[in-house]
């Protein structure tokens, strides 16, 4: 916080203190309240309505510094200089999470001086949105604190500069240090930066452009479903199949298990359908291009049940998956893959009423999801409440559902 302006404010406002003003520190909220760094502080209510005005009459100039998504080229600062804003990259660096991330400041040359939201739809403008935008955004990407701050003020006589806080490069250092580990042996979490092979649960997968990417939480499915009592020769359904990561561990896991995988993509289910051929899984898995609502055609086409439905279904609200945080994934992968609907839970109502159909799976069968942490309940309650199935263990990042049957 920036105390210097409060005892320089009151001489540079050019009036006196009314005799009914109480002594007091308040800030002026020009900025907002998601900015960090330099606070103005007004001594009394008369000059903290002078403040205001005179930042809507341009007589103050101020700088912010932030953390953004992508990395300005001298195109883009020369396209903002144009519109009356200069910008400067003051660092820049890969990382993991979130890719290219760059700490920039940003300063109006003319005119009044933007809020926050104006700053930060200023630099979604130019392609470049400030990281942490948002309370639940940033609870799903791993986010804490904010990412925009004042560094500079000039108002009148007083003029202040702070450093950018030290978070920004701790940001950039921590997602930077993940991406140098992506190749450490064991890794199984999120490989988009990889060049199209995958390694999952001791298989070597390809997973092309476009197609989701094997995460962790798939692997906790498979270890769930591979612990489950399941019935001779089981017979295996594969929801949402993408690259196959889930049906071939499976496979490799159950010797004598059978399986099809199904996924809206038609580049899923091509991507899926190598998979199973190049671990060995071939003479035993299929895929093919079917919706959860679709599951039904099994059924029509007399199709054996299924013992074991497993799914890592997309589970984001549409508008956390429009968060800065999943830019990168949703320029390489389908939206389809990550958005469930408004509030993250579509696919998995779709696939309480699909698999609750007669026929599709066998008495007895067993149901293994993966879910957004802290949400497995919400996930498990959509499956109980159709009265065919029970919860049999919730993981935190799975549950397993026993079918009941009608």
């Amino acid at each position: 916080a920036w105390l210097e302006a409060a005892s320089l404010w009151p001489s540079h406002m050019e009036g006196q203190e009314k005799e009914d003003s109480k002594p007091q520190l308040s800030a002026v909220p020009r900025l907002g309240r998601g900015v960090a760094g330099l606070v103005l502080l007004a001594r009394t209510t008369e000059a903290y309505r002078k403040a205001v005005a005179a930042f809507d009459r341009s007589e103050a100039r101020t700088t912010v510094a932030a953390v953004v998504q992508g990395e300005p080229n001298a195109e883009t600062l020369a396209a903002a200089r144009e519109r009356g804003v200069e910008i400067q990259v003051l660092r820049a660096s890969e990382g993991l999470c979130f890719g290219r991330l760059s700490i920039v400041t940003a300063a109006r040359i003319c005119g009044p001086q933007p809020g926050e939201k104006e700053v930060r739809r200023c630099l979604a403008a130019f392609g470049h949105p400030v990281i942490g935008k948002g309370a639940m955004c940033a609870h799903v990407s791993g986010i804490s604190g904010t990412y925009l701050s004042l560094v500079h003020l000039e108002f009148g006589q007083v003029s202040a500069t702070v450093s950018v806080p030290p978070s920004f490069g701790g940001l950039l250092d921590v997602d930077a240090a993940k991406l140098q580990r992506l190749g450490a042996e064991g890794w199984a979490g999120r490989t988009e930066h990889t060049s199209g092979k995958v390694s999952f649960d001791g298989l070597d997968l390809v997973v092309p452009a476009g197609v989701f990417v094997p995460r962790l939480s798939g692997l906790h499915v498979v270890e769930a479903a591979s612990r489950l009592p399941l019935a001779n020769a089981p017979r295996v359904l594969d929801a949402g199949t993408g690259s196959g990561c889930l049906l071939c561990a499976l496979l490799a896991r159950l010797p004598s298990a059978s399986g099809v995988g199904v996924d809206i993509d038609p580049n899923a289910v091509a991507a899926s359908a190598n998979n199973v051929r190049s671990t060995g899984a071939g003479d035993r898995g299929s895929t093919r291009q079917l919706s959860f609502r679709d599951l039904r055609a099994f059924v029509d086409e007399g199709c054996r049940p299924f013992d074991l439905a497993v799914s890592n279904p997309p589970y984001l609200p549409r508008r956390v998956a429009k968060h800065v945080a999943f830019a990168r994934e949703l320029a390489s992968q389908s939206e389809v893959a990550f958005v469930a609907g408004e509030d993250g839970l579509e696919a998995y109502r779709e696939l309480a009423a699909s698999l609750g159909s007669p026929g599709v799976l066998a008495p007895g069968a067993w149901v293994v999801l993966g879910c957004q942490p802290e949400r497995s309940a919400a996930a498990a309650a959509i499956f109980v409440e159709t009265s065919l199935f029970r919860v049999h263990e919730d993981l935190g990042a799975s549950v397993v559902l026993s079918f009941e049957g009608r």
